[in-house]
Parts: structure tokens; sequence; C-alpha cells
């Protein structure tokens, strides 16, 4: 029995999409059995219990409990989820615990009392990206990491900078798995055939350079920058255009308006797709758009929209920040602003090919490497679980 914690719930996001694999591939690698406890905020109460908040991350859990917290009371919160599992750990005695982001204060006891072995996904740079957004220090969430990662049995993490970040910042912590947030490579792939199609659909000629991007509208993902890196595109070549691929549709529309840009079929197209339409529309274009800052907590990262990219044979256009994503072999997708003219992502644009990309994606980046690793790891020749 294993009992599997985590903190989010939105089933499109694509920190969702992670702890789903992970459910499968981590979970279901060391228990037949998975009881699955998912805390949210009180302000969301009322997806948790719609239909669409209702839904468990595989077919091996058999209970599932929903659990609300508060975040901001800090030490009673992590206190109440101790008290938590102790019952919970009491029902169900798992011989493993996994968590999302930190271990709950009480982790020791817990696991001396039950003898239970602890891993825990550490997918961030948790206090590195609340000094980025508050402008301040957290002491709270610095000794919840050191706590989580000395008192761990095993780490998840999604990065080689990562894995290392962690190994600095906490000489002789427990060991590391590399999990990566790969790509089902049997959704996302490279299709002429689709190609064509869409790009007929959309009224798209063989002289139309078609950047795409994907995504919501979050602060984080730079959308003002895309706009206005692609404004100066549009502005030496007219034949470009952008093609936008989100579920907040109307609001990026509003967005676009307010912002003085035309928002119309011949220039900038939006649309709002499911997610298993998204591959065939990143077939119709030509490159894609993933600018992120340059600091510690989009270093550390291992973006899905990347790996979703590639797999689809996209040229990506981004920030400086891209060096820390991909190993020494990567695809040369880099591209800083501040050292190269803009009329320069024509040529890297047509210079790249979509087989190469896509066929770097099959050998970095799919889920199938993810698992392997991730059996490599926890499973050893006798088939019993291992770190």
């Amino acid at each position: 029995m294993i009992i599997h914690c985590h903190h989010s719930f939105r089933p499109n996001s694509g920190e969702m999409k992670r702890i789903l694999n992970i459910n499968r591939d981590v979970a279901g690698v060391l228990s037949a059995e998975i009881v699955e406890v998912e805390f949210f905020s009180w302000r969301d109460i009322r997806f948790v219990l719609s239909d669409a908040g209702q839904f468990t991350l595989s077919d091996k859990v058999v209970k599932k409990y929903y659990i609300p917290h508060i975040a901001r009371l800090g030490i009673l919160d992590e206190w109440f989820q101790s008290l938590l599992l102790f019952f919970l750990m009491l029902r169900h005695r798992p011989n493993w615990y996994l968590e999302e982001w930190f271990l709950p204060r009480g982790n020791r006891w817990l696991k001396k009392l039950f003898s239970c072995r602890w891993l825990v996904d550490i997918h961030g740079a948790a206090p590195e990206e609340y000094s980025y957004i508050h402008h301040k220090r957290s002491s709270y969430l610095e000794r919840r990491e050191r706590h989580t990662v000395y008192s761990a049995d095993g780490i998840l993490c999604q990065s080689d900078e990562m894995e290392r970040h962690l190994s600095v910042k906490y000489p002789g912590s427990a060991p590391a798995i590399v999990y990566r947030c790969g790509v089902d490579m049997t959704l996302f792939h490279l299709s002429e055939e689709k190609r064509k199609a869409l790009r007929d659909d959309l009224s798209y000629r063989d002289k139309n350079i078609v950047f795409v991007y994907s995504g919501g509208m979050h602060p984080w993902q730079k959308v003002d920058g895309v706009l206005r890196f692609f404004q100066q595109l549009h502005a030496i070549d007219a034949c470009t255009r952008l093609l936008v691929l989100t579920r907040e549709q109307e609001a990026f529309r509003a967005y676009l308006q307010a912002a003085g840009y035309e928002c119309q079929p011949d220039f900038i197209q939006v649309l709002a797709l499911s997610y298993e339409q998204v591959p065939d529309y990143l077939n119709a274009s030509d490159a894609a758009f993933l600018m992120r800052d340059d600091v510690v907590m989009n270093a550390v990262a291992s973006p899905t929209k990347l790996a979703e990219y590639f797999a689809c044979g996209l040229p990506v256009i981004t920030s400086s920040v891209a060096q820390h994503w991909l190993d020494e072999e990567g695809m040369q997708y880099v591209y800083d602003t501040e050292k190269f003219p803009v009329e320069k992502v024509f040529s890297f644009v047509h210079n790249l090919t979509r087989t190469e990309i896509s066929a770097y994606a099959q050998r970095k980046l799919s889920l199938e490497i993810d698992r392997t690793r991730v059996l490599n790891a926890l499973v050893d020749n006798n088939e019993r679980p291992s770190l």
C-alpha cells in the first residue's frame, strides 16, 4: 500500500499532468493499491465538490480523501497534516508515502512509528520562487525544504538542474531521481498530413511563417513579451502569423484589444482547443514561443510545453534561461534578443529541420525515458522497490 498526497487539482494543468504520470510511474511501481489524498484550498471548495473536480489519479486508487488546508497557517497547517497522516497510516498501514512539495513537521516520528519509507516530489525551487514573487526571503519555506531533503528516503525532481541545485544547497541530502515533465509521443508527434490539413483549414499559405503560443495568461508566461516580439517579426515580414492556443480565449482576445493588437484571422488567431487537439495545430505551425525570466525558479524547471513543441518538430524561440533545460547535446533553439537582432529569427527557423527536432524529443524528452529512469531507480533485479 502507498499513500500519495498532492496539493493541486486542476485536471488540465501541467502540474496535474505530472502528478498523474507520477501516480502511474512511481506510485504504481511501488504498490498495487494507492490511497490518494488531495489537499485543497477553501476558496476552491466549489470546484472540488463539482463533477469536474471529483476524479482519481489512476485505476489503482482504492480510496481517495479530499482534505482542506490553509497554507497561510504555516506550522499549524503542518501539524494538522501530521495528525491527519497519523490516522490515515493507522487505518491503511502503508509501506510507502509519496508527498508533493514538502514533508510535514511530524514525518520523522510517523516514519519511525509505522516503518514507512518516504518519497517526496520537489518539482520547483519554492523558496526562490517566493523571493521572486514577493521580493523577500521566506525562512519558513527554507526550513521546510531543508527538513524535507534531509528526512526523506528519496527525492523526485523535474530536471538535472534541479538535482544539481539541491545537491549544492543541501550536501548529503536524500538521493534524487530525475523525473522530467516528459511528453506522450503517441499524442505529440510530427505529422505532415495533419500539417497540410490544418494549414488549409486556417487559410495559411506556403509563404506564411506561423509562430505559435500555447498556454495561458499567467504573468510568468510572458505573454506581453511574446506579443512584442511577434510584432517586431511582423513588421519585418507581413506574411508572418501568430496562432494562439489557449483555454482563455475570450480573455486573451480582450487582452489583445486592450493592448492595441489587431486580432483577425489574417494576422493573429486565438483558438480554444482541447488538450488532444493541440498537437494537430502545433503541426500546422513553423516555430513556437516559450519565454521565461532568467531566474532560479525557471532554471530548474522542465517545461512540459518545451517537450510538446519539440515533439511536433517546432524550433523554439525562448530566452537565455533555456540553456539550463537541456544537456549539451540539445538543439540550438535558444534565442537571446540582447545578442541577436530580431531578423535572425527567420534564418534560425529555416535552418533547423523539423524531423531532427522531433527525433531529439524522442531521444530525450519522452515519457518513456522518464518511466525507464524511475524503474531503474526504484526496482532491483528481484522486482523489489529500492533506492
